[in-house]
C-alpha cells in the first residue's frame, strides 16, 4: 500500500517538474520575444520582463492580454476603396436624416436623431 502512494507520489512529483520547466522555457521564450522581437522603449522591455520572472505564469497571461502593442492606425486602417464606398453611405445616411427620409415604425431614429447625426458626422 505504501509502495503504491510512493510511486503515485512520484510521478505527480515528475508531472509538476515538466510543468515547471516548460513554465521556464515559455518564460524564456516570451523574454526573448520582447527583447529582439518587438520594437519597445527600454523601459517598457525591463517592465515586461520584470513581470515574466517575478510573475511566470501570471506573467504569461498578462503579457498576452496587455503586452501586445496595437497602434491605432493599424486597428482603424481602411483601404481607400473602402473609405470611399463608407463616404458614400454616410453620405446617403445623412441626405435621409436631412430629407426625414427614414421607416417612420423605427421610433428610436426619431428619438435619437441628432446624436446619429452627430455621429454620422464624425
Amino acid at each position: 500500500m505504501i509502495e503504491v502512494f510512493t510511486m503515485a507520489l512520484h510521478q505527480s512529483n515528475i508531472i509538476i517538474n515538466l510543468l515547471l520547466v516548460n513554465a521556464f522555457f515559455l518564460n524564456l521564450v516570451f523574454a526573448f520575444i520582447i527583447i529582439f522581437m518587438e520594437s519597445r522603449t527600454a523601459n517598457s522591455i525591463w517592465a515586461w520582463l520584470l513581470v515574466l520572472v517575478f510573475l511566470p505564469l501570471v506573467g504569461f497571461i498578462l503579457y498576452l492580454l496587455l503586452g501586445r502593442q496595437i497602434q491605432r492606425e493599424h486597428i482603424f486602417k481602411l483601404a481607400k476603396e473602402d473609405k470611399v464606398g463608407l463616404e458614400m453611405i454616410v453620405d446617403e445616411q445623412l441626405e435621409a436624416l436631412k430629407k426625414q427620409d427614414f421607416s417612420k415604425g423605427n421610433h428610436q431614429i426619431v428619438k435619437f436623431k441628432e446624436m446619429v447625426q452627430m455621429l454620422l458626422y464624425n
